[in-house]
């Protein structure tokens, strides 16, 4: 595995460090959590600068930038606490641009859904948030969706149906200022969520949900080694100007030692969230 970043990666690198060191500042994470979690500002620049689609298929490149592009910029997020769920947003993105290849089977429901899909892509591109359920839905139990209280709209898998449910439609509550969340239910196994649409259905809209479901967790593993990477950074700083006894705290082996074990911890979660984006590049089944 060559763990070597190309000239347009370490620039892509560059210019989200940029724009999260300049608008993802402690002051406006803060101001945020009385947004539940959300900086709006943040997210409409996301949008311009083309970060929240990145993944999304486009004309001129039909897979979206690459995985290890999008794991990139959240590392940078994690690392600077963006008040955006940025991992759920642009699994929905890409998936809203796969799903129209995968309307449902019958003639009379395909234009239908496959013209849902292209409506709300379209919406996507031109900054609505739309993210994912990271779990299918559950007859017995309620589904949580990270970022659903601020999305326009969330997309959730039941049976072998890709369904989005527009805000208006999810329980939506807020979870400790810090992260926007919203519930969808089913009450039975033959009652879809009030307000569904059906913008695709079938194994090959199944599948492409479960990957997006996969690519989620590894986006949200870089953000937390991102975050992990700065929080330990910033332990590290402290032990250094902290003093004790006219010694810097570090010094000392309580000190040092942890904070060597913990970077350990944190390169090696790096490294297997990598491990796996090279896995999917070359068996992706």
């Amino acid at each position: 595995m060559n763990l070597t970043l190309t000239a347009e990666q370490l620039m892509l690198q560059e210019a989200a460090t940029r724009l999260f060191a300049a608008e993802a500042t402690p002051q406006r994470v803060r101001a945020a959590e009385a947004q539940g979690g959300f900086d709006p500002a943040l997210w409409q620049q996301l949008v311009e600068l083309g970060f929240a689609t990145m993944r999304m298929p486009q004309a001129d490149a039909p897979a979206g930038l690459g995985l290890l592009e999008a794991v990139l910029v959240a590392e940078i997020a994690g690392a600077y606490l963006a008040a955006v769920p940025l991992p759920e947003a642009l699994t929905g993105a890409r998936l809203l641009g796969q799903l129209q290849a995968h309307a449902a089977p019958s003639a009379a429901d395909a234009a239908g859904t496959a013209h849902a899909a292209s409506a709300w892509a379209a919406q996507v591109a031109d900054g609505a948030l739309v993210v994912l359920a990271p779990l299918p839905l559950h007859a017995e139990r309620p589904v949580v969706i990270p970022g659903g209280a601020a999305a326009a709209a969330a997309l959730l898998l039941d049976g072998d149906a890709v369904l989005l449910v527009e805000r208006a439609h999810l329980d939506a509550r807020n979870s400790l200022g810090s992260a926007a969340v919203a519930v969808a239910r089913r009450t039975t196994d033959h009652t879809r969520p009030d307000g569904a649409q059906l913008l695709a259905e079938g194994p090959a809209a199944r599948d492409a949900f479960l990957a997006a479901i996969e690519e989620w967790k590894l986006l949200t593993a870089a953000q937390l080694a991102g975050l992990s990477r700065r929080a330990l950074g910033m332990a590290a700083a402290y032990a250094s100007e902290r003093r004790q006894f006219d010694k810097a705290i570090g010094s000392f082996q309580g000190i040092a030692h942890p904070l060597a074990d913990s970077l350990t911890e944190v390169e090696g979660a790096q490294l297997l969230v990598w491990r796996a984006v090279w896995a999917l590049a070359h068996r992706p089944a």
